[in-house]
């Protein structure tokens, strides 16, 4: 499968960016005011943001491994990681892979040719859905939000997966939780008085 390169001028990131996973970008640009693209080669991908008066010296370039292993992919076999969905996991038929994703808001999938990209493309978008929590607190702090305490409650930004399926599937998006920054910041911006930030 040929790499693709996708560039973030505008999301979750602190400056125009280029992913060469989708699973580095879709946290990053979903459910949030966003523009990026998908390009075939990296310099196309910075010739793109170039075009926006940005100097090249201000993109940053994140690029992954790829995670390629020995593992060789057999021919007419896939397998579809789905990190986010109403059920999430790596699946080995589409049909499966459809009911996890159908209808539900900002699913995330992609096929591979071997397990092993399958599972590392779901590590991958973990990592990257941690690193937007971790900017948006940040953010929250230098702006002058302070947490209600220390106690790290995950399960009022996260819903539990319990054997392959989300419980209370219908409450909304696990991402409900960025909407809820963004509407507290713009409640803050015009003097609303809002809850905590975590």
């Amino acid at each position: 499968m040929p790499r693709k390169y996708y560039a973030i001028y505008e999301g979750r990131v602190d400056k125009p960016t280029i992913y060469s996973s989708w699973a580095q970008v879709h946290p990053r640009v979903r459910e949030c005011e966003n523009y990026h693209k998908e390009f075939k080669t990296q310099q196309e991908a910075v010739d793109w943001i170039k075009a926006k008066n940005v100097p090249e010296y201000e993109i940053e370039t994140i690029s992954t491994d790829g995670s390629r292993d020995w593992e060789r992919p057999v021919k007419g076999i896939f397998y579809y990681a789905v990190p986010h969905g109403r059920t999430t996991g790596v699946f080995r038929d589409w049909k499966t892979t459809e009911a996890a994703i159908t209808k539900f808001p900002s699913a995330c999938h992609q096929k591979f040719g071997t397990e092993h990209e399958a599972k590392h493309f779901i590590e991958e978008w973990k990592d990257a859905y941690a690193d937007v929590w971790r900017r948006a607190i940040r953010k929250g702090l230098d702006e002058g939000w302070r947490p209600e305490d220390l106690a790290v409650d995950i399960g009022r930004i996260l819903s539990r997966v319990e054997d392959r399926g989300v419980k209370d599937e219908d409450e909304g998006s696990i991402c409900s939780g960025i909407e809820d920054l963004a509407l507290d910041e713009r409640r803050r911006d015009s003097g609303v008085k809002s809850r905590s930030l975590v």
